[in-house]
């Protein structure tokens, strides 16, 4: 499964501030952050599925399409996806990533 990391401001943890941290996404639109205390990327348990979208969301519009350089964010069951007026096709910020 491919993964991706960025940087997104947000309160992945409920003892901690809102903040800028480093997240991944993979294929299937799990975000895990990376843990100071445990050395390593964990799942975003206090994040809700909105919060979720939203950081995932923010992060695609970040990332345009390279032929007209617009996008448009779609909601999918799966989660957010980008998507264009140029092209027939949508991509998920792991395909914006590579």
């Amino acid at each position: 499964m491919e993964m991706k990391q960025f940087l997104a401001v947000a309160k992945p943890f409920s003892t901690e501030k809102r903040g800028t941290y480093s997240f991944t996404v993979d294929s299937d639109n799990t975000l895990s952050v990376y843990d100071d205390v445990a050395g390593h990327f964990t799942t975003c348990h206090s994040v809700s599925k909105l919060v979720r979208n939203r950081i995932i969301s923010q992060e695609l519009l970040r990332h345009p399409c390279p032929e007209c350089g617009k996008v448009r964010i779609i909601d999918t069951k799966n989660g957010p996806r980008g998507t264009c007026d140029c092209a027939d096709r949508s991509w998920t910020l792991v395909d914006a990533l590579k």
